[in-house]
């Protein structure tokens, strides 16, 4: 429909898990149905990725990668028997051509041994820009499947030592929030727009930010403003490794991750993690610490703020959004002093007002 020019609202998230709810069995008659028909003679394929890549074979599947798979889904089959390769095939990462099954390309995106040999834009670049002025990166060309725990193995691994403020300190708080950052990678690998063959997925860790970029706009019809509200409905670009990495316990099963990275940033005390536009990715930003939000500000906005007001900057950064009266009473201060804060946090496009009246709330942007 979106293809024919049909403008596509979908149901907000809230309305769309009751109407789940109501339809549970349905629904789950029609995912069994949907995984138990053959790919049909002529099928349209939505992505290219859904047909073979040229020159690819079965055995260039990585066997590492094929258990971690099985293990981590609980798939009783064993890899490379008949029952395990019939998965494969029904969930779209294989196809059969002439009596041979060969991978298609989500199949090796997911698996195989090296997928950028014949994907340019496979895998993911990580990055640490250290407090002295030196940097490190990190080519992660490895089956997508296993990149979210390499990436966390190699953050554990390098950041221990990078912001020394003391052991008690760093025993009171992890360097990073590994589990935020490990979904927000898979979700990057999930959702990214793979027919951008010149950009690759990316995480850039500062003192203060994590940064997950992922090449594409958001999935139409999600819209920017959903994702920065966190409301938006579930809907996946890439359904094949969604599923997968869903069935691994790496990303929620229904949604893009929005939920669960929001609520684990609230329950850490941490700034609610905020989406952008760089062309040509989207850009997730997660803080490292209660300060994060107002330390990652630009030197010309932090001169622009005062001592209050960058306290204040700081809780509602964390909140998300607030009325003017709740920002007076947690921060302290009178009503006009609390207007003349939000106002100004407006006039440096740090928030947004919405509605009007007893209802006027400030919304970070």
């Amino acid at each position: 429909m979106i293809r024919q020019g049909v403008a596509v609202h979908m149901f907000d998230r809230d309305l769309q898990e009751v109407i789940e709810k109501e339809n549970k069995e349905f629904l789950e008659q029609a995912t069994e149905r949907a995984a138990e028909i053959e790919e049909e003679p002529g099928k349209v394929a939505l992505s290219p990725l859904e047909n073979r890549l040229p020159t690819v074979e079965l055995g260039d599947f990585s066997d590492d990668a094929l258990e971690t798979y099985r293990q981590q889904a609980k798939i009783a089959d064993a890899v490379d028997s008949d029952e395990f390769n019939r998965r494969l095939l029904r969930q779209g990462l294989l196809k059969e051509e002439a009596g041979i099954l060969v991978p298609t390309g989500f199949g090796f995106l997911l698996f195989g041994r090296e997928p950028r040999t014949a994907m340019r834009q496979a895998g993911l670049l990580g990055l640490i820009h250290y407090p002295s002025g030196q940097s490190e990166r990190r080519e992660f060309d490895e089956p997508a499947v296993m990149i979210p725990d390499l990436v966390e193995k190699w953050l554990k691994d390098k950041l221990p030592n990078v912001f020394d403020r003391g052991q008690a300190h760093r025993q009171e708080r992890p360097a990073l929030p590994f589990e935020m950052v490990r979904e927000a990678v898979a979700n990057a690998l999930i959702h990214r727009d793979y027919s951008i063959d010149g950009a690759k997925c990316q995480i850039v860790v500062t003192e203060d930010t994590i940064a997950v970029q992922s090449p594409g706009e958001p999935p139409s019809p999600i819209t920017l403003k959903q994702l920065q509200d966190f409301s938006a409905p579930m809907l996946s670009r890439n359904p094949e490794l969604h599923f997968v990495f869903a069935r691994m316990g790496m990303a929620e099963e229904q949604g893009l991750g929005l939920v669960s990275i929001r609520d684990r940033a609230k329950e850490l005390g941490l700034p609610r993690p905020r989406y952008t536009r760089d062309e040509p990715y989207l850009v997730l930003t997660l803080y490292r610490s209660a300060e994060g939000a107002t330390k990652a500000l630009g030197e010309d906005t932090l001169k622009a703020l005062s001592k209050s007001e960058r306290k204040g900057w700081q809780w509602l950064a964390a909140r998300g959004k607030a009325k003017s009266g709740e920002y007076a009473e947690t921060m302290g201060v009178e009503a006009r002093t609390s207007r003349r804060h939000l106002g100004h946090f407006e006039e440096l496009g740090l928030v947004r007002r919405t509605g009007s009246g007893p209802s006027q709330r400030y919304e970070v942007t």
